[in-house]
């Protein structure tokens, strides 16, 4: 990719980004996005195969999967998912490796007109970047994940092939709806006319149902996941028969076997100098999934924005005398001791960044909360 003179540095440009983030927050509309992208000569309408993919949990599993899947044969893939764990660029894969800085400046120079007449948002111009990295790159294929939801998500103005639709729990419940069914239509809503949907059988019924009316309204045709015993099951699970259906193969159990989970999907890893493990689950569906699979006694130290309800987790650890350590690794919009109700805050302790930690631990929560992990062990 061409680097133009003219193009912020990183460092600026990650400051321009941050600035949208404080002054616009969440946009949860298209009107702004698809304004933008006839302005920009819509990007969108030149992609290739595109892969979208929705849910709750196991969103960036699968995005993983799947790619690195098609590399070993021989696709040219880009891969657009959110949040990152250490760099902003780490969102942008071409053929399964993060974009150069300058990459990433220039990219964001090349939509920053519409964002001057729209007012973008962080992640409608992070969006924006991605179609134009994939209309200068020309892969085979597209895989992306939405940001929230999928019916109005940013990404969701893309004449997809193929829809998946991991697991699907409360969360974001103040935009998405209240109830399992109510979330499951926002998250339904990426399925495209005549594409094909790829989903599991061990959702909630009424989720089943959701997915099913919803393929049915727009003639598409549902390829369902096997009921599996965990959720890093399903998401393997789905990513084979999307894989076998995209490429019209029937190995891609073995090619899938071959592939490890990403970094931060209960990954070993040091702290200070101590064993422990990590994991940006970061709701209650998460934090039961891992209970089931790795029941350990060792102390969970819980970091999660204020967006997301860290009540209903604290409890399921205490309940299941697991000790709880809790960080508030943000002191604007993290949870703390003080959003806790007595009778748990007397079961928790405050565990800040740069403590000792017992060997094992389980650091579990936010992207963010990892990333500022990951943040002060490499400064130090």
């Amino acid at each position: 990719m061409p680097h133009s003179l003219n193009t912020l540095s990183f460092s600026d440009t990650l400051s321009k980004l941050r600035e949208k983030v404080a002054r616009r927050g969440i946009n949860y509309s298209l009107n702004r996005l698809t304004a933008s992208l006839a302005q920009l000569n819509h990007p969108e309408a030149t992609l290739p195969s595109t892969i979208h993919i929705a849910g709750t949990n196991g969103k960036g599993s699968v995005a993983h999967y799947l790619t690195q899947a098609l590399l070993k044969l021989n696709r040219r893939v880009i891969t657009y998912t959110s949040p990152h764990i250490q760099c902003y660029t780490e969102r942008f894969l071409v053929d399964g490796q993060p974009i150069q800085q300058h990459e990433f400046s220039d990219l964001f120079d090349a939509v920053s007109s519409a964002d001057r007449h729209h007012q973008l948002s962080e992640y409608e111009i992070l969006t924006l970047m991605a179609f134009q990295l994939v209309q200068r790159e020309s892969p085979d294929i597209f895989i992306m994940e939405t940001g929230l939801g999928g019916r109005l998500d940013a990404t969701n103005v893309v004449p997809t092939s193929m829809a998946i639709i991991t697991d699907i729990g409360l969360d974001h419940t103040h935009i998405l709806g209240s109830t399992l069914t109510d979330i499951a239509k926002e998250k339904a809503g990426i399925i495209k006319d005549h594409a094909m949907v790829v989903t599991h059988m061990d959702h909630d019924p009424h989720v089943i149902e959701v997915i099913k009316a919803c393929a049915k309204q727009q003639s598409a045709t549902i390829h369902w996941s096997p009921p599996k015993p965990n959720m890093h099951n399903r998401n393997k699970g789905l990513a084979v028969i999307a894989l076998n259906e995209l490429l019209s193969i029937e190995n891609g159990d073995e090619i899938m076997a071959k592939i490890t989970p990403p970094f931060g999907r209960l990954s070993q890893s040091q702290y200070q100098g101590t064993p422990c493990w990590m994991d940006v689950g970061h709701n209650l569906d998460a934090a039961k999934a891992i209970h089931q699979t790795w029941s350990h006694p060792h102390p969970w130290i819980v970091g999660m924005t204020k967006e997301k309800d860290a009540l209903p987790v604290i409890k399921h650890l205490i309940g299941h005398s697991i000790p709880v350590r809790l960080c508030p690794f943000n002191p604007e919009n993290s949870w703390s001791i003080a959003d806790l109700p007595d009778n748990i805050a007397q079961q928790v302790q405050v565990w800040q960044i740069g403590d000792a930690i017992e060997p094992n631990s389980l650091f579990f929560g936010s992207f963010y909360f990892i990333e500022s992990l990951l943040k002060e062990a490499h400064n130090k």
